[in-house]
Order: structure tokens, then sequence, then C-alpha cells
């Protein structure tokens, strides 16, 4: 008995000592890898280096692109400018944008400042600015020092085709200000810089308790870093060769990895490089402990799997629970709740400055209409990637719906902000499925700094990103809106508009007003359009349309406050017809809400029948700036009214977004040309041409025009002689009542018995 007794403690202490064994090889095997693998290790170092690289270029070569997209925007605006002062309107007005810094333009060889002044011949960087011109394409200088500011500066050309007055546009900005290196290296690097080829650092950025002195030439820092000429050389030969690599230097005990690459979106002028502990980008040793802790972990889970598996399966359905609560069913991401919780324990843990960022696609709606559900879920999925990739440990997002990401980022300084913005906005508009469908996603962001006020609760903060970015909708020169106490007081004042807009409805303070228009050749009144006016009785005055209409327009209320114009004037002509009144065609104004609203047709279409309002007494009046959005749709929509006996006009026809196109795609019956056709420019001869050659293109196409805007006896004169068939403004008549339009049109119909307007 006592022999058998004795089996199991040897049997276990067999066990025991052969696990020691074995783990005394695999320990020694380890030991013996690491002395002999030291070459393996830095060409491992240096190819995890050139992987990461690729990410750090290609975020630089996008912040580079964004500078070029911005100055794309302001061509778009001087392929149409006919005289060199429209040139200098344009470029001028972007004077003071730090995005665009010292802004010039190209006529016929000769170099303009923004104010139109002459560039003093022997100005800094005059030489390389030349080039860029001469060569008639985009493109960048190298960096040059410019005395007037003081500072090394890189401009940026790009040329205007087709324009008979001007060459190219050109912005010149510091160097320092190009590419915030700390919004754009991942976080492995120790010391990354932007460098010229002479070496001369542009913009660097340090881990926090690196030491080193990088001073004002890198390759006086790599020498003194390493203590070793021969790997500064070896830096130095590298970078004349302008082609990426990855190179071992040594510093003391330690040694790093130095990737180099020049920028293409720079022209080959700048270099981008980046130092980083090789031990760091070592991947292999790392599964080599991996196999040791398996061989292990082995040994314990056969002895409790049972206990554990109980335990991680309660664990895996509470978790399951929990994330599930968590994350957007549609993308699998962080939601808003998670966001709000991660955000709490990161403004907890860190004493950063932190921004929260609410950034919204706008229109989503009409985006997911137009891409179809699983396309647009397909675009989102890639924006949640953006977002992560250009995201570190120490910040978070979440995901809200419709179109809208909440974000919570260190934000050093107003530029970091800004590039992080833009870097979001122009990777996502480089996905395929906008390209073919000649989409660009445009975004309103809006930004609360935390650094700025601790005291508020995360919910509170996200309110106030929220705010600003609401503010932001109609913001296109800069890449977002900062909350401020003067932000808040604007939406308060919208709040209680909107508190008190569905019961001015219903108590009718809304009022219908109406503006004649003139007939040129019967001298009579023509026709009017429908207006809306609001007397609030709170304020007891009218409010400008101004303070509500945009307000209206983009919380929606405004298809209201459109089918109740419409209602008014079928209501009034459908009455007054019956009581044997004389009465007009009436033009009614649909904001771009209401034409894309599902029901738009079968609303106006089904009222004027139900008011028995005749075909050709009803003019719909769709602005030139919706017109242009979707044609085949808006083609569609102008279809079925004319097929129903309603008429349509483009309406502020020039006021900003003209397009002949819109002439070509879509029959139109009336053609009302914007005020600024009837103001003064700088050419008196051009405008008037340019007036008069519109006119008799839109007649040539069997439209009838209509100039508004017209408030004095020259303006009228002038649009007369030149065949416009009918005239708006305070010349013939303002916009009056109801009331006071019954009377107008049966005792001031001709124009040669009105009062001039003064």
């Amino acid at each position: 008995m006592e022999k058998s007794k004795s089996h199991p403690k040897y049997a276990s202490l067999f066990v025991r000592a052969f696990m020691v064994l074995v783990a005394l090889v695999l320990v020694v095997y380890f030991v013996s890898v690491l002395i002999n693998s030291s070459d393996f290790f830095d060409e491992s170092a240096e190819k995890n280096a050139r992987i990461y690289f690729e990410e750090d270029i290609e975020r630089a070569e996008a912040l580079a692109a964004a500078h070029y997209e911005n100055l794309y925007d302001i061509v778009e605006e001087l392929k149409y400018a006919t005289a060199r002062g429209e040139v200098e309107a344009i470029v001028s007005s972007y004077i003071g944008s730090e995005q665009f810094g010292d802004l010039r333009y190209y006529s016929r060889g000769v170099a303009y400042a923004a104010n139109g002044a002459v560039v003093d011949e022997e100005s800094s960087g005059r030489e390389y600015i030349e080039k860029l011109a001469a060569a008639n394409r985009e493109g960048c200088s190298p960096v040059y020092y410019d005395v007037t500011t003081q500072l090394d500066c890189i401009a940026f050309f790009v040329p205007v085709r087709g324009s008979d007055v001007i060459d190219g546009i050109l912005s010149i900005l510091p160097a320092r200000n190009i590419i915030n290196v700390g919004t754009v290296i991942n976080e492995k690097a120790s010391a990354v810089a932007i460098i010229n080829f002479d070496g001369k650092v542009l913009s660097d950025r340090r881990a926090e308790g690196f030491d080193n002195t990088v001073g004002n030439n890198f390759y006086a820092f790599i020498t003194a870093f390493t203590h070793n000429k021969l790997e500064s050389d070896a830096v130095s030969k590298a970078v004349a060769a302008k082609q990426k690599c990855a190179i071992t230097v040594t510093a003391g005990s330690d040694k790093y990895t130095l990737a180099i690459s020049p920028l293409s979106r720079f022209d080959d002028n700048l270099l981008l490089v980046s130092l980083s502990e090789s031990e760091g980008l070592i991947a292999p040793e790392i599964t080599y402990i991996r196999h040791i802790i398996n061989l292990l972990i082995i040994a314990v889970v056969a002895l409790i799997v049972g206990y554990i598996y109980a335990k991680l399966y309660q664990k895996r359905v509470k978790g399951a629970i929990s994330a599930a609560e968590l994350e957007d069913a549609r993308l699998g991401c962080p939601n808003a709740e998670q966001f709000k919780r991660n955000a709490k324990e990161l403004l907890a843990s860190y004493r950063q400055k932190y921004t929260v960022i609410s950034l919204a696609i706008r229109h989503f709606f009409y985006l997911e209409e137009q891409l179809g559900e699983a396309d647009c879920t397909a675009l989102l999925n890639t924006l949640v990637k953006i977002v992560e990739s250009t995201s570190n440990a120490t910040e978070c997002y979440g995901y809200c719906g419709e179109g809208k990401f909440l974000l919570l980022v260190v934000n050093p300084n107003s530029h970091a902000l800004s590039d992080r913005i833009k870097l979001i906005k122009t990777i996502i508009n480089r996905e395929d499925v906008l390209n073919e469908k000649g989409i660009k996603l445009k975004f309103a962001a809006g930004a609360y700094n935390i650094f700025a006020n601790r005291k508020r609760t995360v919910q509170e903060m996200i309110d106030c990103a929220n705010t600003a970015c609401a503010t932001d909708e109609n913001n296109s020169k800069t890449t977002h809106t900062l909350f401020t106490e003067e932000v808040k007081a604007q939406i308060e004042h919208n709040e209680k508009i909107e508190a008190v807009m569905e019961s001015a409805l219903q108590n009718r303070e809304f009022k219908l007003f109406l503006q004649p228009k003139y007939d040129v050749k019967r001298d009579t009144i023509h026709s009017a359009e429908a207006l809306v006016r609001w007397f609030d009785p709170r304020k007891g005055d009218y409010r400008f349309p101004g303070e509500f209409i945009p307000l209206f327009e983009s919380n929606g209320f405004i298809v209201k406050l459109d089918h109740f114009v419409y209602t008014e004037v079928l209501e009034y002509l459908s009455h007054a017809v019956e009581r044997g009144e004389k009465v007009v065609p009436v033009a009614v104004n649909v904001s771009r809400v209401t034409a894309t609203s599902p029901d738009f047709v079968n609303f106006y279409v089904g009222n004027k029948k139900k008011y028995g309002i005749p075909d050709g007494f009803i003019t719909l009046e769709l602005t030139e700036s919706f017109a242009m959005e979707d044609y085949d749709k808006i083609a569609s929509i102008v279809s079925a009214l004319h097929n129903n006996g309603m008429l349509c006009s483009i309406d502020d026809f020039g006021s900003g977004y003209s397009s002949f196109s819109i002439l070509k795609q879509l029959n139109m019956d009336e053609l009302k040309l914007d005020s600024v056709f009837v103001r003064r420019g700088l050419d008196v001869t051009r405008d008037d041409k340019l007036l008069s050659t519109i006119i008799e293109l839109g007649k040539f196409m069997g439209m009838s025009v209509v100039q508004e805007g017209i408030e004095t006896k020259e303006m009228f004169d002038k649009v007369v002689a030149m065949g416009c068939d009918v005239v708006q403004g305070y010349y013939y008549a303002k916009a009056i009542s109801l009331e006071e339009f019954k009377i107008f049109i049966n005792t001031n119909t001709s124009i040669k018995y009105k009062s001039l307007v003064k």
C-alpha cells in the first residue's frame, strides 16, 4: 500500500522538474536569439518605420492638398471675372484669412498684391514665384526667406485657365504654418520635423521627456545626438537622393530608426523626417514572449478551465449587453453615450487642453437619398476609420446618428484644431463613391474649448459644441465656429423665435404682402410676387424677414410657412374672382426645403385644383442655387407643374451661383434677374453689355425676363431700352399689404401716374 501511495508523489515531482527544464530551455533560447539577432531587429525596425511613415506622409500630403483646394475654391470664383476690378474684389475678400496668408495674382505676366498694387520687382522670393507662374501649373516653391515678414515662407501657385484677365492665384504662407506636425505624426515617433534640403528645420515636435537640442539644422542635431558624423553624413546622402528610406542610428547604448521622405505635393521641396526608438518598432520579440506565456497559460488553464469558462461566459454576456447599449447599431462604433463616458474619464485623467468638436454632414438626408442606404453606410464607416486614424489614446469620439459625430481632441492651438478638421474633410472627399456621383461633402463644425471653462458638465460641453455647429451651417470661409457667449446669445434668440413660431402661425401673425410687377409694353401691372411679413405683437412691430427666414429654412418650419403663404394667395384669388374683382397672376416663392419634400407637387397642384385657379395664374419661383443641385430631379418637378397649368421661374439669377447650364437643362417660363445686374460696377459699358446679352438670351429661349431691384428712373429707362419684359422694384411699387394691393390694381397701375421713389 505504501509503495502504491508513493507513485503520485514521484509523478508530481517529475512533472514539476520537466516544466522547470522546459522553462529554462525556452529562456536560454530566447536570450540567445536576442544576442544573435541584432541585424534582424534593425531590419525589422526599419521596415516597421517605413510602414508607419507611409501614414505620416499621406496625412502630411493631405494637408498640402488642402492648401491647393483652398486656392481652387477661389479659382472657381475667379473664372467668371471679366475685369481686373472683379478680380481684386474677389481676392480682397479673402485678405486676413490665415489659411491663405499673403494672396497675390498674376495678370498678363505682372504680379499684383491682393489690393491691386503691382508687386515690387525686388520683393523676396520673386525668382521662385516667377518660375511657378511661368510653368502655368499648380506648384510649390522652395522655402525662401521673406524680408518683409522676416519669416521662412513657401508659395503655392494655381493657374486660372480660360480667363482673359487673370493668369493665376498665389498664396504665400509662413513655412512653420504649412504643416503642424503634431497633428499628422504617429505617436511612436520621438522626434519629427519638416526640413528643406539644406537641413533647416521648419516645424518640429518632440515627445515629452525626450532630451535633445534640435536647434536650427537637422543634420547638426543628428551629429550632436549620435556623436557620429559618419551617421550624419549618411543621413545627408539619403536626403540628397530624394528617395524614401529608413536608417538606423545609435545614441549611446540605444538604437533609433530615422525615416526620411520628400513630400511630392510640395514639389519635393520639403522633406518629412521621423526619429523613433527602434525597440518600440520591433514586433518579433513580442511574439517570442507570447510563446512562453502561451505555454504557461496552457498548463494553468488545464487545471481550472471549467471555472474560468463559467466566469468568462458570464462576463461575456454582461459585456455584450453593455456594448449593445454603448455602440451605434448601424456603424458598430461608440455612440453618444459611450462618448460621454469616455470623455468624462479622459478629462478626469489628463490636464491637457481639450476641445469638444461637433462635426455634422450638411444636408445629410439629401445625401442619403442620393447615395442610397448601403453606400451612405459605407461612407460613414470610412469616416469612422478616418476619425479613428487621426485620434490618439488620450482622445475619443462617438457617432450621434443623422451624420453627426462628437470628438474630444487635444488642442494645443487654433492651427492644430483647424488642421484636424481640414484633414478629415479632405480625406473623406476623395472617396470614389462621392466622385462617381459628383458629390462633395460639406460639413458644419462647432467647437467648445474646455480649457477655457472646466466647470461645465460633459453634457453641457456637448451642448455648447452643438450650439456652435448649428450656427456654422452657412459658414463657408472658416473650418469651424467656436462657441462664444455671442453664439449662445444668438441661439437663445433663435430659441425664443422657435418657441412662438407655431402659435404665431395659428394666430395668423404672418401677413401676406404683395409686390406689383410692371408690364413694360402695356404700361400696366403685369403680376405680383407674394411675400410674407411677421407682425409680432410681443414686440409691437414687424420682424425683418432676414431674422426668421434663414432660421425657418434650417429647422424645417419654412415648409409650413410656404404652405401658408401659398394657401393665402389661392384664397385671395378665388374669393376675388367670385366677387368679380380685378386680379392679376401671382408668383409664389418656394424654398429648397419645401421643393424637396415628398408631397411638394401633390400639395401645390392639389390646392390649385381645390380653389379652382385657372392655368397660367400661378408661378412658382425656385432659387437659382437650388435649381443647380439636381437637374434631373428639378426637371421632373417642372414637368409635373407644367402638366398641371403652373408656371416656373428661376429666381435670383446671377446672385452668386449663375450657370448657363440651368437655361440648358431646365424648361423654365421666366428668368428673374437679381438686382446685382442693375447696380453700378467698375465698368458701366461692360455691365450694360452683360445685362443686355442675358436679357436677349432669355427672350431668345422663350422666357419672360423680369428685372428686380429697379429703384430709379435711370435703372428703369436702361432695362426698358434693353428689351426687358417686366420690372419689379420701388420705382414702380414696394411690397404692400393685401388690402393696399386691392386698391393699387384698380387705381395706380400705370407708371406714368405713380410717384417716383426718392
